[in-house]
């Protein structure tokens, strides 16, 4: 059972605010209500964010306890888990009846899960006079609804290149695929420092591609997702240098911070201790990455 979130101040009752689905639009394609998951999309694919939010905002006042001249913010925000970035419609004020509110976001920033977040709050002023119950910190949340999109698994968000292994020399026609990762410049592009090269001569291609839609095409793009996850947690923990900074977002440096802090939490974040785990019992680390791909 969820226990209910205190703010340490009053907010409006729910109803006040009724939004609508999450239309999401990838450049190119139609329309998209809450969707749960985009089916082929690439890391150069644009998407857009709209809803609208029907809100009676006298109520919404009075029930967060606000003064009439206190003006209240919408914006929708995303964050990205494999790239780690982030980002925000601009900020509006809010309006009695509906409010139409639209982002895009750039599909190079984005990758893996695209979390979304409607959130409207205070732009609350001076103190004095205030109802002592009321938000009182400029920017403090009165309502907010979230949602998930799964932009088809994080081997989407690299260049992906099909050619034959053994006809061009890269290799046996019994392998399914390559993931090459180049970390001898952290700071390098992450676009041009991992690729995906998939295997025409191997089945593997054939039921990605001709079958796209097919459970077993399903099953191949969450293994390659894993597999694209274990290579760059491997690329990563083997750098002396990944140290517990900040890298130029979008280089080769970010990605593998993002993808420790996204898999394993603080310990990932500090990458010393998961480093020194990694070490004694690679098993372990291989089988909880496992587990966030539900394998």
């Amino acid at each position: 059972m969820t226990r209910p979130v205190s703010y340490g101040y009053v907010t409006p009752p729910p109803n006040c605010v009724q939004p609508s689905d999450w239309l999401v639009v990838p450049s190119g394609c139609e329309p998209l209500g809450n969707p749960l998951i985009i089916q082929h999309w690439q890391y150069a694919m644009n998407i857009v964010v709209e809803r609208t939010l029907s809100v009676r905002l006298a109520d919404l006042r009075s029930g967060a306890r606000l003064r009439q001249n206190d003006i209240i913010w919408v914006i929708i925000s995303w964050t990205s888990t494999a790239t780690g970035l982030q980002g925000a419609s601009p900020r509006r004020a809010l309006v009695d009846g509906a409010n139409e509110l639209q982002v895009e976001i750039p599909g190079v920033e984005i990758g893996g899960t695209l979390k979304l977040r409607t959130v409207v709050a205070a732009a609350v002023g001076e103190s004095k006079g205030r109802d002592p119950l009321a938000a009182h910190r400029p920017g403090s949340t009165l309502w907010a609804d979230s949602h998930e999109t799964l932009l088809e698994g994080d081997s989407s968000r690299f260049p992906t290149e099909a050619l034959g292994f053994e006809a061009n020399g890269v290799g046996s026609r019994n392998t399914a695929w390559r993931v090459n990762v180049n970390t001898s410049d952290l700071d390098a592009p992450a676009l041009s420092a991992i690729q995906v090269v998939l295997n025409t001569e191997h089945p593997v291609y054939r039921r990605l591609t001709e079958n796209a839609e097919g459970a077993d095409a399903l099953v191949t793009r969450q293994f390659l997702a894993y597999d694209v996850a274990r290579q760059l947690v491997a690329a990563a923990l083997v750098q002396e240098d990944l140290v517990a900074t900040e890298y130029e977002r979008g280089s080769i440096g970010a990605i593998l911070r993002a993808r420790l802090r996204d898999y394993f939490g603080h310990e990932g974040d500090e990458v010393t201790p998961l480093r020194q785990r990694w070490a004694s019992s690679p098993a372990d680390i291989d089988a909880e990455l496992q587990s966030a791909f539900a394998l």
